[in-house]
């Protein structure tokens, strides 16, 4: 069975507690994503969103406003995976080592969850 560390993303467009509000949405703008993940010591703290721009003046820092991470372990099914995201409109979800170390490892989006299955039904034809 496939596992969702099979079909991770490295994500590189990230920012960090101490990004700023005003560098961040910059970042999103610039990207076309729908949330950069928030990293500090390799950890993932949490997600800043375009719903979070302007929330905390130019000067802000996204620490201040960053929503509580969702992600997705390593070691989960891509077909528990695909409920998750379906179940909550996600069209891409961060991806840690495990809920309690939460070491951010990259992303999974839909695309790429179209694509392995794709791969998975070209190679059982063969």
């Amino acid at each position: 069975m496939e596992k969702v560390n099979d079909i991770l993303e490295r994500q590189m467009v990230l920012a960090n507690p101490n990004t700023t509000v005003e560098a961040a949405s910059k970042l999103l703008e610039r990207s076309s994503l729908p949330f950069l993940p928030v990293i500090e010591e390799g950890k993932l703290v949490g997600v800043f969103s375009g719903q979070q721009r302007g929330k905390e003046g130019k000067n802000g820092k996204v620490a201040g406003v960053m929503k509580r991470p969702f992600f997705i372990e390593k070691g989960k099914s891509v077909n528990y995976a695909v409920k998750y995201m379906l179940a909550r409109n996600l069209t891409r979800i961060p991806v840690v080592d495990s809920a309690i170390a939460m070491h951010y490892l990259g992303v999974i989006s839909s695309s790429g969850l179209i694509r392995a299955k794709r791969q998975k039904k070209e190679k059982t034809k063969r």
